[in-house]
């Protein structure tokens, strides 16, 4: 992947010689961007779309909730879960554990790697949605 994004760069610099400095790092960016979430190579987890994950916090009332109680609920759901999740162009990256990332580009791979209980709501495949439904690089 990261092979196709120095193709791009480099196509862009070499057949189009009126690209300016502002294309070419607009066109470096989008390649990264294509890029993330594709490998569990070094740094390329860090370059997403969408990040999903679990995360412990105090909550507040407001009048705009019928039922302030629902977070109880979806407390004692979610228990200890850390899983966080990152969607790219190409690929989706978990970290059960808030340890390593692991990336694929298929989201049923990811979900058989880990158990119930490190993703109780679903996150993977809300990050696999979002991604097949939402995202696609052909709009670029």
């Amino acid at each position: 992947m990261i092979l196709i994004a120095i193709a791009i760069i480099l196509l862009c610099e070499s057949l189009l010689h009126q690209c300016t400095s502002g294309i070419f790092i607009a066109n470096m960016f989008t390649a990264l961007l294509l890029a993330g979430c594709s490998s569990s190579s070094p740094l390329i987890p860090d370059i997403f779309l969408l990040s999903l994950y679990y995360e412990k916090y105090q909550p507040i009332a407001a009048t705009e909730q019928v039922d302030f109680g629902v977070h109880t609920a979806i407390a004692n759901i979610v228990g200890d879960a850390r899983l966080a999740a990152r969607v790219g162009y190409f690929g989706i990256c978990i970290s059960p554990d808030g340890g390593s990332w692991l990336c694929s580009n298929n989201a049923t791979a990811l979900a058989n790697q880990i158990s119930l209980d490190q993703d109780p709501l679903n996150l993977i495949w809300l990050a696999s949605q979002f991604k097949d439904m939402i995202v696609f690089p052909y709009l670029m």
